[in-house]
């Protein structure tokens, strides 16, 4: 058995499942007007000193960072937040884009291949308990599920991140026409993820012609292709199952 030696990093095991109704201290906003986003994106103020500070965009279950690395780039005028629930997880995607804007500070050049990363940044929290402490009422414009864990087990169903009640709380926090983007692998997760939305009444699910529009397209394209998730699928030959839905404006 190898053994660890002082000043040598541990490999670090990342559990895949993680149950949302252990009761798991986490630091959070009483409210979202106690939320101070500047200590997320402090650079990105200082370069935009005139623009208020918004998130537009969050990814649930952000893994390790690969969609939120990815959407810093094709959004760069915008702040987005990746949240995990695992901490390990969201230590790494943290310890990346530290790294990659370290990488960015040390370039001094203006290739364009690189991009400053300080747009993104990453939250460890309880999405089903917490979410409505961090963001205000209809100010979120994109939201991400990829990949959630199915919960398998009917018994465990309640645990599932999209479910009718939890859409109440997705609805409060995105703006009209808002959008939600969910993917899986799992065929029966995708089947009950459209009932559930097919229950609510403020979500319309866009159509295939809505989603051939440029840029929502390029959107389904980076989730169902450019992601290592995505791409891991792919390389096992397995099924990908997309569903877009838009908060429907209400008189």
């Amino acid at each position: 058995m190898r053994k660890h030696t002082p000043g040598q990093s541990k490999a670090r095991k990342v559990y895949a499942h993680c149950n949302p109704f252990n009761d798991v201290p986490y630091n959070f906003p009483t409210s979202p007007a106690s939320m101070d986003w500047s200590q997320h994106f402090a650079q990105h103020t200082k370069d935009h000193p005139n623009v208020p500070l918004q998130v537009s965009f969050v990814d649930i279950g952000c893994g390790f960072g690969n969609l939120l690395l990815q959407l810093a780039k094709l959004w760069p005028n915008r702040c987005g937040v990746g949240m995990e629930i695992r901490q390990k997880a969201a230590e790494i995607t943290r310890g990346r884009l530290e790294q990659l804007r370290k990488e960015y500070n040390d370039s001094h050049t203006d290739n364009q291949q690189l991009h400053h990363y300080r747009n993104v940044s990453v939250i460890r929290t309880n999405v089903m308990k917490y979410i409505s402490h961090y963001f205000e009422k209809q100010s979120l414009d994109v939201m991400f599920f990829c990949f959630p864990d199915p919960h398998f087990k009917k018994s465990n169903h309640r645990r599932r991140i999209i479910t009718t009640a939890l859409l109440d709380y997705y609805a409060y926090l995105l703006k009209t026409n808002g959008l939600i983007y969910n993917i899986t692998d799992v065929k029966d997760l995708y089947e009950w993820t459209v009932a559930q939305f097919e229950k609510h009444p403020l979500f319309e699910r866009l159509t295939e012609t809505e989603l051939k529009d440029t840029n929502i397209n390029r959107v389904v394209q980076l989730i169902t292709n450019e992601t290592d998730e995505a791409q891991r699928v792919t390389r096992n030959g397995g099924q990908k199952y997309v569903c877009v839905y838009r908060k429907k404006n209400i008189v």
